[in-house]
């Protein structure tokens, strides 16, 4: 059963499952240009302003910034339906695509998905992703007692 699983895992995020440092390593992008993309991703498209007050830098920084990820493609400009004077930064399919390879989802697209499971599935889903998580801590905290030096 096991290996079904880590097989199953491996179809839902298949750029990931071999050498996910890869995609890393090859990540042209700054800490701030990655910070701004992980911040859009996670609205549904956010204005200019919004983002600034979030990153705690000024809106000509993020303006900057923005300038960046729309020349690699990632992110596209709207104008603010209710203000034609404000600008929203949404993703682009690149930069969705992006995102996916490195194995940074938005909340809502993992939810979304969930939300088309039955009640008994979301609970299979649930108590098996609880135990996988508790086995996981078991052996962090198991690691981190053997690299200890007082806990010898």
């Amino acid at each position: 059963m096991i290996p079904r699983i880590i097989q199953l895992n491996a179809l839902l995020w298949p750029e990931t499952y071999d050498q996910p440092w890869l995609t890393w390593m090859d990540l042209d992008l700054t800490m701030p240009q990655f910070k701004l993309l992980i911040l859009i991703a996670s609205g549904r498209g956010l204005r200019v302003g919004d983002l600034a007050q979030r990153m705690g830098v000024t809106p000509p920084t993020v303006t900057t910034i923005l300038d960046r990820l729309v020349e690699h493609g990632l992110v596209r400009r709207e104008d603010d339906p209710v203000d034609r004077r404000l600008v929203i930064a949404k993703m682009t399919a690149e930069g969705l695509s992006l995102l996916h390879r490195l194995n940074v989802h938005a909340g809502t697209e993992i939810a979304d998905c969930m939300d088309d499971l039955s009640p008994d599935e979301l609970r299979c889903l649930h108590v098996g992703m609880a135990a996988l998580h508790r086995s996981w801590e078991a052996r962090q905290a198991a690691l981190a007692g053997a690299s200890d030096p007082e806990a010898c």
